[in-house]
Parts: C-alpha cells; structure tokens; sequence
C-alpha cells in the first residue's frame, strides 16, 4: 500500500484558481496515474478563498475514502475555539495529525503557547508535522525553520510523534542527526523541488537522500507527489 503523507490543495496563483473540487479531484487522478492509495491532505496555517479552512477539507473528502486531513495550526492566530473544533475533530478521527508552519509565521516549535496542542497530539496518539527549511515565500524567516530546533522538542515531549517536513532541505545533514538521534522524530520527502528536477539537481538530491536513508531508516516517510503541489 502507497500513502502520501503530504499534500495540498491551496491556490496558490490567482490566474489558475479552481474549485475544491477541482482540486480534490486532481489529487486523485495523480494519484491514480502513480498507483497512491491514500493521501493526506494538509491544510493551511492561515485561511482565505484561496485557502480551504479544515472545516471545509474535512467535509470535502466525506464521501473520499482515499483521503484523509491534516489541521493546519495557526501559532499567531489559534484561539480556544479553534482548539475545541480540532479536540472535537480529533476525538471523532476525522482528521490524522497536525501541521505547524515556523518559518511562515515567526515561533520556534519549543514556544510554550504550542503545549497546550502538543498535549492534545500526545492524547489523540497523532503525529505533528512542521515546516522545514527553504519557504515558497520570500517573506519567510528561514532561522525558525531550521529542523536543529526541533530537537528540543524531542528531548521536552518524548511522547509526541515528530515530522519534519521536507527533510529540512537544504539542512538534511542536521535534519539527518535530529532523526537519527529522537526516536520520535521522523522526516518525509515531500517538495523537494516546484516543477520539475532538473537533471543536476536530481543526482544531487538523490545523493542526499540515499544517505539520510541509510542513517535513519526506518523514520522516514516518502511522498511521490514532490513538485505537484507547492509546500
């Protein structure tokens, strides 16, 4: 069985704006086009037209068996309702873990106003996934998603299921040790590139890759729809 752990559905240029819908039906058609059984949806730290709340993905996929969510958190913008939406979410198995977003909004993952979410991770038994390294906007502050940061999130909550996202490229030797040395850190392979791998790059990052995996197997998570779908 193939799951994609890393997927989404935003619109992010206004000249190609399509329908969640639309959208949800793309991702299932590239997935079947690349034999992907099931796929997470992650959705964004913040929401707008262009950006499906959690609410909206959740009673999207209803009828989509193949498909499951991801909450996008907002660390500058949460709020207690917010947080009994996703409990009440959570509790009910209508959605499979949570995303944070350092580096698109200005926290590191160790900031306390985060516990009270990784404490409901840690009782649902859900991972929680973060943004790391390179940001798709240029407006993004790069120190908070280095993944060294996440180390000691691991040492504070031994119990907490850790993602890095993107293997924290372009530091996946520090992501490779934050991995290697938490067992409860893991890291997925997930928009390496937008577009499509040029030929240089391709041999580069599948040295990277080739040798993350051969120190940190089994904590990987690899995703085949890198370049699909902007991070």
């Amino acid at each position: 069985m193939i799951i994609d752990v890393h997927t989404h559905i935003n619109n992010y240029h206004e000249d190609r704006v399509v329908s969640l819908k639309d959208c949800l039906d793309r991702l299932t058609e590239t997935m079947d086009s690349n034999q992907v059984d099931y796929a997470l949806v992650l959705t964004s730290y913040k929401v707008n037209e262009n950006r499906p709340s959690t609410q909206k993905v959740v009673e999207a996929i209803a009828n989509r068996n193949n498909l499951g969510v991801v909450a996008g958190i907002s660390y500058l913008n949460y709020n207690h309702r917010d947080l009994r939406e996703i409990s009440d979410y959570l509790e009910a198995g209508l959605i499979k873990g949570l995303k944070f977003y350092p580096g698109y909004e200005p926290f590191y993952p160790n900031d306390t106003r985060m516990k009270v979410i990784y404490d409901m991770a840690v009782e649902y038994d859900v991972p929680v996934m973060f943004h790391s390294g390179d940001t798709y906007a240029p407006t993004g502050r790069v120190k908070y998603s280095h993944p060294i940061h996440l180390d000691d999130l691991a040492v504070d909550y031994p119990e907490l299921k850790i993602v890095i996202c993107h293997v924290g490229n372009p530091w996946i030797k520090d992501c490779m040790e934050v991995t290697y040395k938490n067992k409860n850190v893991h890291a997925d392979f997930s928009g390496l590139v937008l577009g499509d791998f040029s030929e240089k790059f391709e041999r580069f990052m599948k040295n990277e890759l080739e040798q993350m995996i051969m120190q940190v197997t089994p904590n990987i998570y690899c995703t085949v729809l890198t370049g699909q779908f902007p991070p």
